[in-house]
């Protein structure tokens, strides 16, 4: 049997750039406040081709394997990963409960020893178990059970919004703090050269759109984007898309193409990567995303956005970094999105030093939330 100190879980391996740096970020801390331990990673898709180099000296598992594990703690790294969607049935990593649905666990906490049994024979022993800067929900009716029962073994809750927290206190967990989405503590994933390109030029405008069909409303937003990025081209902006995953953003990127739009796609392979990449976020006046960590990684640069009501994990931050960041809410009206642009433009300056100061109070968080695991972690 494989022994760790610390196993890493989360939506690891799919090259998706949220999940790749808040992958880099735990690593990182949790090297910081435990040096000497052993640890591992278990992920969605075993890709070596990026993981051997973005967690160097790190074990890799697979969630199919056979093999039986032990850790001292099973850590839980950030991300959504409890949520129900419509549209999911086929799509193993949007599961209602990802991890307790790819795995057999037999988690020994405290005084209690429970043992939950799902059809793989893979076996993962945890002495204790925490789960940090996690977003919860939202769920179809009924598919909270699973969750539920989940967390009970949890030890320690960090949660990343206010949302999260109401949904604990609800059933309580008073194991739960609020804490932040440990990205905001951006020393831990991307290089401090990485900074906001001040230009005078033509305003730029990044936009990281993605997949969406989980939703009637959500699945109708892109056309509408796309239609309100060649109008701000016509008006003398320079637009760029981002493309945070390449496995996920298969119609995003034929409907780019169709339209002949330019895009940069993330394509991890070095960890020198992270800031490449980022710094084409740096160099924008405005990020308009559909993805939680492209609000994220512009908020460590003080950069404005604006967050695209496709679920609840983006209107739940363009609240939290008001007014550093509103919401293109539903029914995603080209012309509200065109408006929503030009006085964030105009209001820029005073826009980005809101994120600013909204960003450091989640820095702060982040912050506390790393030193709570460092006290609960015991090796």
């Amino acid at each position: 049997m494989e022994h760790y100190d610390i196993i890493l879980y989360g939506g690891y391996g799919l090259g998706n750039f949220g999940d790749d740096i808040l992958m880099v970020s735990f690593l990182n801390s949790l090297h910081q406040v435990a040096p000497q331990s052993t640890m591992a990673i278990s992920v969605v898709v075993d890709n070596r081709d990026y993981l051997a180099n973005f967690a160097k000296g790190i074990d890799i598992l697979d969630r199919n394997l056979s093999a039986r594990v032990h850790c001292k703690a099973l850590i839980y790294g950030g991300g959504t990963q409890w949520y129900s969607f419509p549209n999911t049935t086929a799509d193993p990593h949007n599961d209602e409960f990802r991890p307790v649905e790819a795995i057999k666990r037999i988690v020994k906490a405290g005084r209690q020893t429970t043992r939950r049994e799902t059809p793989e024979r893979q076996q993962l022993i945890a002495e204790s178990q925490l789960a940090l800067g996690i977003g919860i929900g939202p769920f179809l009716a009924g598919n909270q059970k699973k969750t539920l029962r989940e967390l009970r073994k949890c030890d320690y809750i960090g949660v990343r919004d206010p949302k999260s927290l109401e949904w604990c206190n609800d059933h309580n967990l008073k194991q739960t703090r609020l804490r932040a989405d440990i990205c905001y503590a951006d020393e831990y994933w991307k290089s401090s050269a990485v900074q906001k390109a001040y230009r005078n030029n033509a305003p730029r405008i990044g936009i990281v759109a993605r997949d969406w069909n989980h939703t009637d409303e959500g699945s109708r937003y892109l056309p509408a984007l796309i239609e309100a990025g060649k109008e701000l081209t016509r008006r003398g902006y320079e637009v760029r898309y981002l493309i945070f995953s390449k496995l996920r953003e298969l119609q995003t990127m034929a409907l780019l193409d169709a339209a002949k739009d330019n895009y940069a796609v993330w394509e991890p392979k070095e960890l020198s990567d992270i800031d490449e990449f980022l710094g084409q976020m740096a160099a924008c006046d405005l990020i308009i995303s559909a993805r939680y960590h492209g609000i994220v990684a512009a908020a460590t640069l003080g950069i404005p956005t604006i967050a695209i009501e496709l679920e609840q994990k983006l209107s739940l931050v363009s609240r939290l970094l008001a007014p550093g960041c509103v919401l293109w809410n539903q029914p995603f009206s080209r012309d509200q999105l065109l408006e929503q642009v030009e006085t964030a433009l105009v209001e820029k300056d005073i826009r980005a030093e809101a994120m600013a100061a909204n960003a450091l109070l989640q820095k702060k968080l982040a912050a506390q939330l790393i030193s709570d695991a460092a006290a609960l972690i015991q090796l």
